[in-house]
């Protein structure tokens, strides 16, 4: 009877012990309010390209509710930063393992979800680099400034060369984006690439510039036209 008071005792020890270990790690206490959120930026760092999120409701609603917990572990990870998300005086580093470097004003934490919240970044855009080569055979090609004003591209390689050199990469959640004006349209054939500054609009698609820019676009020659702006 005692050999079993006695091991009963021990297995209640452990349970203690186990209770107080890593697996209940101690929760922070969060202190920004949705107040903070005016202005929210992404960066992405293998892309070295940064999204404005600030009317993302859905990142609004995650980081309310977000739990984050010291992250009280000694081992050693290679840490790669794959996001800073930041808004106010908070910041979130988050790593390529899903722990995160949390700054709040003048702390800062170690720290880690334990629900993998932050995946939610990755489903904003799709990791791959697009070009323009696929219009390489284009036949016929026609560019309208903001204005409503057109030119016909004559010297079609030379276009196209510039062209190509720009990459980009699909936006998911369009609502969320705000693109401002449009500052060009492109015609291709049947195509047309619709340009707001850094953003560009394919058919139903939402993509952003990752390299290379349509600057050339306002060294073209431009006549004037009337009627209703197509885009409008």
């Amino acid at each position: 009877m005692k050999k079993k008071t006695i091991i009963l005792f021990v297995l209640v020890g452990l349970l203690l012990i186990c209770s107080c270990g890593p697996q209940n790690p101690k929760e922070i206490n969060l202190t920004y309010t949705e107040n903070d959120f005016e202005n929210i930026s992404l960066y992405i760092n293998d892309l070295d390209l940064t999204l404005d999120l600030s009317n993302d409701q859905e990142l609004k609603d995650l980081l309310l509710s977000l739990k984050l917990y010291k992250n009280n572990s000694t081992v050693t990870v290679d840490q790669t930063s794959e996001y800073v998300l930041s808004f106010g005086n908070y910041e979130f580093t988050i790593y390529s393992y899903k722990g995160v470097n949390y700054i709040d004003n003048d702390n800062e934490f170690d720290a880690m979800v334990l629900n993998d919240e932050f995946n939610y970044l990755d489903e904003l855009f799709e990791y791959e680099n697009l070009n323009f080569n696929n219009y390489l055979q284009a036949e016929k090609i026609k560019v309208f400034n903001s204005k409503n004003d057109s030119a016909e591209i004559t010297d079609k390689v030379d276009f196209l060369e510039k062209l190509t050199a720009i990459s980009y990469i699909k936006l998911n959640k369009k609502e969320i984006f705000n693109l401002g004006d449009l500052t060009y349209k492109i015609e291709i054939d049947n195509e047309t690439i619709n340009i707001y500054d850094k953003y560009l609009v394919i058919g139903e698609n939402l993509y952003i510039l990752v390299e290379g820019n349509f600057s050339f676009l306002s060294s073209l020659k431009f006549s004037s036209s009337s009627g209703w702006l197509p885009w409008i």
